[in-house]
């Protein structure tokens, strides 16, 4: 099922001549991320999807964004790693400017245009990384030289697109002001995410009981105490009287310790990454 995308402003980047577009999906968020970037317009007239093959729950999830009512233009294949190396669309979708496959083969071309979604957390950094001008290197990650410069020439190239007016950073989350205006500053087009495409879905179906979906991306990286972050989903469960659904991360599997459902002391603790974490700052941002 497709339904039409509302035609941009003559005013809006997205008021362009046909296009193609590609997007680099790595992860179920990407994935959605791209779909609705796509249905507001900032993908292409046609966006061709390449989906990784080697990720847990993305091929679940791919599955399930097909049976829902997809914006016009949308196609999906299921070589990522492939046919991104080789793919010539001149506006881009990333999720992930972490990803050595996308830092691989940015110094290769210079697109038309590139269209930043969110990829979690990690967007925040990434928008940090952009404004102070360093490389762009996963955060708890250790790098070795090579990476670095890899890293680094990502980095010059998103901003000297940026400097022309070719980089949209499309997200769901609070940049704060002075991010949000640090970005501006360098010539990045920052847009809001609202999720209008899978808000405009019909709820056909309804969880059979009350279920709270986690990730398991910031302790699986060690940005966060695994046992902290264990005692604060607990007390979720046993709070709100709800399953927990943990969400592998990339192409993790999650762990067996992550609890789909259980019950803890009736404290609930704060969440762990209140008193600040690398990936979202001090408990004040």
């Amino acid at each position: 099922m497709h339904h039409p995308r509302p035609a941009p402003r003559a005013t809006d980047p997205r008021a362009a001549s046909p296009r193609v577009a590609g997007a680099l999906v790595e992860s179920p968020l990407q994935l959605l991320c791209t779909v609705e970037a796509h249905a507001a317009g900032y993908g292409g007239t046609d966006t061709n999807v390449h989906v990784r093959d080697d990720v847990p729950a993305l091929g679940d999830a791919l599955s399930a964004v097909r049976g829902l009512a997809l914006p016009e233009g949308l196609t999906f294949d299921l070589a990522g790693r492939r046919s991104a190396l080789t793919a010539r669309e001149p506006v881009w979708l990333v999720g992930d400017a972490f990803s050595g496959l996308f830092q691989a083969t940015v110094p290769l071309r210079r697109p038309e245009r590139v269209v930043l979604v969110d990829d979690g957390l990690a967007t925040l950094e990434l928008c940090r990384l952009l404004v102070r001008s360093d490389p762009l290197i996963r955060i708890g990650k250790p790098a070795r030289a090579p990476r670095r410069r890899l890293g680094a020439v990502a980095a010059g190239r998103l901003r000297s697109l940026a400097a022309d007016g070719r980089v949209t950073i499309f997200t769901a989350l609070p940049l704060s002001p002075d991010l949000a205006t640090g970005l501006r500053a360098q010539g990045f087009d920052v847009r809001p995410n609202r999720f209008g495409w899978l808000a405009a879905q019909p709820a056909d179906e309804s969880m059979p009981e009350p279920t709270i979906v986690v990730g398991s991306g910031m302790p699986a990286d060690g940005l966060i105490d695994p046992d902290r972050y264990l005692d604060w989903i607990r007390s979720l469960a046993e709070e709100e009287r709800c399953a927990t659904s943990p969400i592998a991360a990339r192409r993790r599997s999650c762990s067996p310790r992550w609890p789909r459902s259980t019950v803890s002391p009736s404290t609930r603790p704060a969440p762990p990454w209140r008193s600040g974490c690398a990936a979202c700052g001090p408990a004040s941002a």
